[in-house]
């Protein structure tokens, strides 16, 4: 792999892509990375560990965040504030072992800050500032909002909505 550009020598996703130009301009379908074609592979990886730099770029990081958890949970993908907290209040109660398993362990071990690496709440903050884009809604963390998400300490979801008196 001495051919590739220095710091990319070795890289699995390097071959992938080399690969997939191929395959385009060989069958003139669409890149295998294009995310919005119902079969796809993942920059971060299904099958290979996406290179440490590759999570150093934060448009990566929100790009697998969101993605993941919407082809895992299409309802998350809602514009609606109630479902989408909703159904984050219906993962599984172990995040760490459910964003690990969905694919996203590589992310959460390479791309936070030391103290928040594997942390599930540094997710879903990402996915909340993608969410904020898309919908020109509130974070889903603003307690002034009718539906909301808080954590507590050891990042257990304790509260997602208002009392209503």
């Amino acid at each position: 792999m001495n051919t590739f550009e220095k710091g990319k020598q070795g890289s699995p996703l390097t071959v992938l892509k080399v690969f997939d130009r191929v395959y385009q301009r060989k069958t003139g379908d669409s890149s295998l990375f294009d995310l919005s074609q119902q079969h796809h592979l993942h920059k971060w990886g299904d099958n290979f560990r996406a290179p440490c730099s590759y999570w150093q770029n934060s448009s990566n990081v929100e790009e697998a965040v969101y993605h993941t958890l919407t082809e895992n949970n299409p309802q998350l993908a809602s514009i609606d504030r109630e479902d989408v907290i909703g159904s984050i209040k219906n993962l599984p109660p172990n995040l760490q072992d459910y964003l690990s398993n969905i694919g996203l362990l590589g992310l959460m071990t390479a791309s936070f800050a030391k103290g928040k690496r594997g942390s599930p709440l540094v997710v879903l903050e990402v996915f909340d500032g993608v969410y904020q884009r898309k919908t020109g809604d509130s974070s889903l963390f603003d307690k002034t909002q009718k539906y909301y998400l808080e954590f507590d300490a050891q990042n257990r979801l304790i509260r997602y909505d208002k009392k209503v008196a």
